[in-house]
Protein backbone atom coordinates (compact mmCIF):
# COMPACT_ATOMS: atom_id res chain seq x y z
CA UNK A 1 0.00 0.00 0.00
CA UNK A 2 2.70 2.19 1.23
CA UNK A 3 4.21 1.04 -2.30
CA UNK A 4 1.43 2.30 -4.21
CA UNK A 5 1.33 5.34 -2.67
CA UNK A 6 5.12 6.28 -3.10
CA UNK A 7 4.68 5.22 -6.64
CA UNK A 8 1.60 7.24 -7.36
CA UNK A 9 3.47 10.63 -5.59
CA UNK A 10 6.37 9.80 -7.54
CA UNK A 11 4.68 10.09 -10.79
CA UNK A 12 3.18 12.88 -9.82
CA UNK A 13 6.37 14.81 -9.33
CA UNK A 14 7.40 14.05 -12.50
CA UNK A 15 4.18 14.81 -14.05
CA UNK A 16 4.48 18.73 -12.78
CA UNK A 17 8.36 18.54 -13.09
CA UNK A 18 7.49 17.92 -16.99
CA UNK A 19 4.89 20.59 -17.35
CA UNK A 20 6.09 23.70 -18.90
CA UNK A 21 6.77 26.57 -16.38
CA UNK A 22 3.78 29.12 -17.08
CA UNK A 23 5.61 32.89 -16.47
CA UNK A 24 3.45 35.48 -14.87
CA UNK A 25 2.40 38.57 -17.08
CA UNK A 26 2.98 41.35 -14.77
CA UNK A 27 2.49 43.85 -18.29
CA UNK A 28 -0.81 44.96 -20.20
CA UNK A 29 -1.40 42.44 -22.52
CA UNK A 30 -0.19 43.24 -26.29
CA UNK A 31 -3.58 43.25 -28.29
CA UNK A 32 -4.18 41.29 -31.03
CA UNK A 33 -4.89 42.27 -34.58
CA UNK A 34 -8.65 41.76 -34.15
CA UNK A 35 -8.68 44.10 -31.34
CA UNK A 36 -9.53 48.26 -31.92
CA UNK A 37 -6.44 50.38 -31.85
CA UNK A 38 -6.93 53.83 -30.86
CA UNK A 39 -3.79 55.67 -32.63
CA UNK A 40 -1.01 57.52 -30.62
CA UNK A 41 -1.36 60.67 -32.76
CA UNK A 42 -5.03 60.90 -31.50
CA UNK A 43 -3.73 62.88 -28.69
CA UNK A 44 -0.97 64.79 -29.84
CA UNK A 45 -1.80 68.16 -31.86
CA UNK A 46 -1.90 67.91 -35.30
CA UNK A 47 1.23 68.92 -37.62
CA UNK A 48 0.26 71.85 -39.92
CA UNK A 49 0.42 70.72 -43.39
CA UNK A 50 0.54 72.61 -46.80
CA UNK A 51 -3.06 71.99 -46.94
CA UNK A 52 -3.79 74.20 -43.84
CA UNK A 53 -2.27 77.56 -45.42
CA UNK A 54 -3.71 80.06 -46.69
CA UNK A 55 -4.63 79.70 -50.80
CA UNK A 56 -2.64 82.11 -53.04
CA UNK A 57 -4.78 84.74 -55.20
CA UNK A 58 -3.79 86.32 -58.39
CA UNK A 59 -3.28 89.01 -56.74
CA UNK A 60 0.23 88.04 -55.35
CA UNK A 61 3.30 89.29 -55.79
CA UNK A 62 6.33 87.55 -56.21
CA UNK A 63 8.97 88.62 -53.49
CA UNK A 64 11.81 88.12 -55.09
CA UNK A 65 10.41 90.32 -58.00
CA UNK A 66 11.87 94.18 -57.95
CA UNK A 67 9.93 95.48 -60.77
CA UNK A 68 6.69 97.15 -60.65
CA UNK A 69 4.02 95.22 -63.26
CA UNK A 70 3.39 96.72 -66.29
CA UNK A 71 -0.09 98.74 -66.93
CA UNK A 72 -1.89 97.01 -70.03
CA UNK A 73 -2.64 99.46 -72.80
CA UNK A 74 -5.96 99.57 -72.04
CA UNK A 75 -4.73 101.22 -69.10
CA UNK A 76 -2.43 103.74 -70.02
CA UNK A 77 -2.97 107.30 -70.27
CA UNK A 78 -4.25 109.34 -73.24
CA UNK A 79 -1.44 111.17 -75.33
CA UNK A 80 -1.24 115.37 -75.35
CA UNK A 81 -2.24 114.82 -78.91
CA UNK A 82 -5.01 113.04 -78.89
CA UNK A 83 -6.72 115.07 -76.11
CA UNK A 84 -5.72 118.38 -76.94
CA UNK A 85 -8.46 120.76 -78.11
CA UNK A 86 -7.13 124.13 -77.80
CA UNK A 87 -6.97 125.66 -81.00
CA UNK A 88 -4.19 126.99 -82.59
CA UNK A 89 -2.99 131.15 -81.29
CA UNK A 90 -3.70 132.95 -84.36
CA UNK A 91 -1.58 136.40 -85.05
CA UNK A 92 -3.88 139.54 -84.84
CA UNK A 93 -3.94 141.68 -87.66
CA UNK A 94 -2.32 145.13 -87.76
CA UNK A 95 -4.56 148.14 -87.16
CA UNK A 96 -5.59 149.79 -90.36
CA UNK A 97 -3.18 152.94 -91.63
CA UNK A 98 -0.69 152.25 -88.47
CA UNK A 99 2.81 151.11 -88.22
CA UNK A 100 2.29 147.48 -88.24
CA UNK A 101 1.86 146.18 -84.71
CA UNK A 102 -1.09 145.22 -82.79
CA UNK A 103 -3.02 147.93 -81.17
CA UNK A 104 -1.76 147.67 -77.10
CA UNK A 105 -4.83 147.56 -74.35
CA UNK A 106 -5.78 150.69 -72.75
CA UNK A 107 -5.70 151.09 -68.70
CA UNK A 108 -9.25 151.00 -67.72
CA UNK A 109 -9.10 154.72 -66.30
CA UNK A 110 -6.86 155.90 -69.36
CA UNK A 111 -4.95 159.71 -69.27
CA UNK A 112 -6.02 161.30 -73.07
CA UNK A 113 -3.51 164.30 -73.85
CA UNK A 114 -3.02 166.66 -77.03
CA UNK A 115 0.93 166.83 -78.10
CA UNK A 116 1.36 170.12 -79.79
CA UNK A 117 4.41 168.41 -82.69
CA UNK A 118 3.27 170.70 -85.56
CA UNK A 119 3.38 173.99 -84.41
CA UNK A 120 4.77 175.87 -81.19
CA UNK A 121 1.64 177.49 -78.45
CA UNK A 122 2.01 179.31 -75.36
CA UNK A 123 3.55 176.25 -73.47
CA UNK A 124 6.32 175.72 -75.61
CA UNK A 125 7.63 172.66 -77.95
CA UNK A 126 7.37 169.41 -75.98
CA UNK A 127 9.63 166.56 -77.08
CA UNK A 128 8.06 162.69 -77.24
CA UNK A 129 10.86 161.34 -75.19
CA UNK A 130 9.86 164.24 -72.47
CA UNK A 131 6.16 163.01 -72.21
CA UNK A 132 5.75 161.64 -69.26
CA UNK A 133 4.23 157.95 -69.26
CA UNK A 134 1.23 158.98 -67.11
CA UNK A 135 -0.72 159.65 -70.12
CA UNK A 136 -1.85 156.30 -72.26
CA UNK A 137 -2.83 157.89 -75.08
CA UNK A 138 -0.78 160.82 -76.92
CA UNK A 139 -3.16 162.59 -79.91
CA UNK A 140 -0.16 164.67 -82.22
CA UNK A 141 -2.03 168.03 -83.59
CA UNK A 142 -2.64 168.50 -85.83
CA UNK A 143 -2.99 166.90 -89.16
CA UNK A 144 -5.09 169.27 -91.60
CA UNK A 145 -6.14 169.36 -95.67
CA UNK A 146 -4.57 171.52 -98.03
CA UNK A 147 -8.06 172.31 -98.35
CA UNK A 148 -11.45 171.73 -97.29
CA UNK A 149 -12.92 169.37 -99.81
CA UNK A 150 -9.64 167.67 -100.84
CA UNK A 151 -9.09 164.87 -98.52
CA UNK A 152 -5.44 165.86 -98.73
CA UNK A 153 -4.26 165.10 -94.71
CA UNK A 154 -0.96 166.60 -93.99
CA UNK A 155 1.54 166.21 -91.09
CA UNK A 156 5.23 167.44 -90.46
CA UNK A 157 6.77 168.47 -87.54
CA UNK A 158 7.13 171.81 -86.13
CA UNK A 159 10.11 174.05 -88.13
CA UNK A 160 13.24 174.94 -86.57
CA UNK A 161 12.53 178.22 -86.97
CA UNK A 162 9.79 178.57 -84.69
CA UNK A 163 10.21 175.26 -82.44
CA UNK A 164 14.04 175.49 -81.91
CA UNK A 165 14.25 172.53 -79.58
CA UNK A 166 12.78 170.29 -82.26
CA UNK A 167 13.79 166.97 -82.55
CA UNK A 168 14.81 165.18 -85.59
CA UNK A 169 12.55 162.60 -87.07
CA UNK A 170 13.98 159.52 -86.67
CA UNK A 171 14.43 160.54 -83.23
CA UNK A 172 10.95 161.28 -83.31
CA UNK A 173 9.81 158.10 -84.42
CA UNK A 174 12.05 156.26 -81.98
CA UNK A 175 10.39 158.32 -78.81
CA UNK A 176 6.74 156.88 -80.68
CA UNK A 177 8.05 153.54 -80.86
CA UNK A 178 9.36 153.48 -77.44
CA UNK A 179 5.99 154.84 -76.05
CA UNK A 180 3.78 152.15 -78.46
CA UNK A 181 6.36 149.61 -76.84
CA UNK A 182 5.05 150.46 -73.23
CA UNK A 183 1.34 150.11 -73.82
CA UNK A 184 0.70 153.56 -75.16
CA UNK A 185 -1.63 154.76 -78.00
CA UNK A 186 0.54 157.76 -80.24
CA UNK A 187 -2.14 158.66 -82.65
CA UNK A 188 -2.91 161.79 -85.38
CA UNK A 189 -5.11 164.13 -84.64
CA UNK A 190 -6.98 165.19 -87.69
CA UNK A 191 -8.90 168.52 -87.31
CA UNK A 192 -8.19 171.40 -84.71
CA UNK A 193 -9.40 174.72 -84.42
CA UNK A 194 -9.11 175.79 -88.42
CA UNK A 195 -8.72 172.60 -89.55
CA UNK A 196 -12.18 171.54 -91.62
CA UNK A 197 -12.25 168.36 -93.45
CA UNK A 198 -15.66 167.45 -95.80
CA UNK A 199 -15.44 164.39 -98.08
CA UNK A 200 -17.97 165.32 -100.40
CA UNK A 201 -16.41 163.17 -103.14
CA UNK A 202 -15.33 159.66 -104.05
CA UNK A 203 -12.07 161.40 -104.98
CA UNK A 204 -11.61 162.84 -101.43
CA UNK A 205 -12.43 160.10 -99.67
CA UNK A 206 -10.34 157.71 -101.19
CA UNK A 207 -7.20 161.08 -100.70
CA UNK A 208 -8.17 161.08 -97.31
CA UNK A 209 -7.68 157.37 -96.53
CA UNK A 210 -4.38 157.44 -98.90
CA UNK A 211 -2.79 160.23 -97.07
CA UNK A 212 -3.60 159.29 -93.25
CA UNK A 213 -2.33 155.99 -94.11
CA UNK A 214 0.98 157.31 -95.67
CA UNK A 215 1.56 159.56 -92.13
CA UNK A 216 0.67 156.57 -90.28
CA UNK A 217 3.25 154.47 -91.81
CA UNK A 218 5.75 157.19 -91.84
CA UNK A 219 5.67 157.91 -88.12
CA UNK A 220 4.65 154.45 -86.81
CA UNK A 221 1.20 155.43 -85.37
CA UNK A 222 -1.02 153.69 -83.78
CA UNK A 223 -3.80 155.29 -86.05
CA UNK A 224 -6.08 158.66 -85.58
CA UNK A 225 -8.83 160.90 -84.32
CA UNK A 226 -10.89 163.46 -85.50
CA UNK A 227 -10.82 166.58 -83.63
CA UNK A 228 -12.63 169.17 -85.20
CA UNK A 229 -13.80 172.57 -83.32
CA UNK A 230 -16.82 174.64 -83.39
Amino acid sequence: MRARVFLSSLLLASAVAAAPAVKRQCSAPVPSSSSTVVPTTSTEAPIPTETSSAPETSTTVDPGSTSAPEPSESTSAPTSTSTSTDPEPTESPPPSGGGGGATPALAKHALFGYLHASFMNGAGYIQMKDVSDDWDVINLSFGEPDTPTSGNIQFELCPVAECPNVESEADFVAAIDAKVAKGKLVQLSIGGEKGQVRLETEAARDKFIESVSAICDRYHLTGYVLCFHR
